[in-house]
């Protein structure tokens, strides 16, 4: 099984989220690059279309507001999947790093 970088850091976060849970700042904390990208698109985008600068925020604040839906969704769930995720795979797959590897070749 290949071990990407994206499933390498969501492994990550689980087990920093194994003993309290999911909180609101590892929440945000990973939305916050997509976040402030949005926000230079925005502001981008208000300058070259000034009169539509309503809309793009508009859209911007949605998907905000969706992200944090998401979010809470995610901690409404945490004490389930901390039941059925298999710790011990999960500490397995995160020691066989090679670091600075794209991708990770482990035995299935």
């Amino acid at each position: 099984m290949d071990l990407t970088a994206f499933q390498r850091r969501t492994l990550e976060d689980w087990r920093r989220m194994k003993p309290a849970g999911l909180t609101w700042k590892m929440g945000l904390r990973r939305l916050a690059r997509s976040w402030i990208l949005l926000g230079a698109l925005v502001a981008v985008a208000s300058l070259l279309a000034p009169r539509i600068w309503m809309l793009l925020v508009g859209f911007a604040v949605g998907s905000c507001i969706r992200d944090l839906g998401y979010v809470r969704s995610a901690r409404a769930v945490w004490p389930v999947s901390f039941m059925v995720i298999d710790w011990p795979k999960v500490d397995q797959l995160l020691s066989h790093d090679t670091r600075g590897a794209k991708c990770i070749r482990l035995p299935v």
